[in-house]
């Protein structure tokens, strides 16, 4: 949120800025590697030699076998309801896009587990690791027509983005009790070449159709 956690303490960072370099030659993990932003970015981590393991329910026969045919090490994983013991502890970095989006509500223990708590699992097991970015969500902060930005009023207003929020602070307070590098991404769309909503809404309006606002 605004700021970079490194060994021996808080690093403040320029906002909305990136150095465009890449990772190469690294062990990798990404965990919710069988979804849209995870997938692409298992896909273009290996493709930049670095030793990728991917980590889903992968419940998507398609995309598993792409990212195996791309040479990502698949590990098949319910997280919620099995142990990450046995992953491998010895990653350079950690990305964690995994989340559990739909039927938070009616499924609250199983949603705070995945979106929060699994959060502190992954961390102590890859304590080691040189540096973690935590996927949040942009629904974090309170609903309103002013312009949003990193200091803006917290509020979350569902079961999916409170559990995310809690992801959030757990994070924040490991990263600084193990004095690990820990970076927290709040995606709002994400989108690309193979889709996302703002790429629906592009085909839609080149097709003349409406979109809703």
């Amino acid at each position: 949120n605004g700021r970079l956690r490194r060994r021996g303490g808080a690093m403040p960072i320029r906002k909305n800025s990136a150095t465009g370099a890449s990772v190469k030659g690294k062990k990798i993990l990404v965990t919710g590697a069988s979804g849209f932003v995870g997938s692409a970015l298992a896909l273009q981590l290996c493709q930049d030699g670095n030793a990728v393991y991917g980590l889903a329910r992968f419940r998507d026969m398609e995309v598993r076998r792409q990212l195996e045919s791309a040479g990502v090490h698949i590990v098949q994983r319910d997280i919620y309801r099995e142990s990450i013991d046995d992953l491998p502890s010895d990653f350079d970095y950690v990305f964690s896009e995994l989340a559990m989006l739909r039927n938070c509500h009616e499924n609250q223990a199983e949603a705070f587990d995945v979106n929060t708590y699994f959060v502190g699992r992954l961390m102590r097991h890859c304590q080691g690791a040189s540096g973690v970015v935590l996927a949040s969500t942009g629904a974090v902060y309170l609903p309103g027509t002013y312009q949003w930005n990193e200091e803006g009023t917290i509020g979350p207003r569902n079961t999916y983005s409170v559990s995310k929020f809690g992801g959030e602070v757990l994070g924040r307070f490991l990263s600084e009790l193990w004095q690990i590098p820990t970076c927290i991404l709040r995606y709002y769309y994400p989108y690309g070449p193979t889709g996302g909503l703002i790429y629906r809404w592009a085909k839609q309006i080149r097709a003349g159709g409406e979109i809703p606002i």
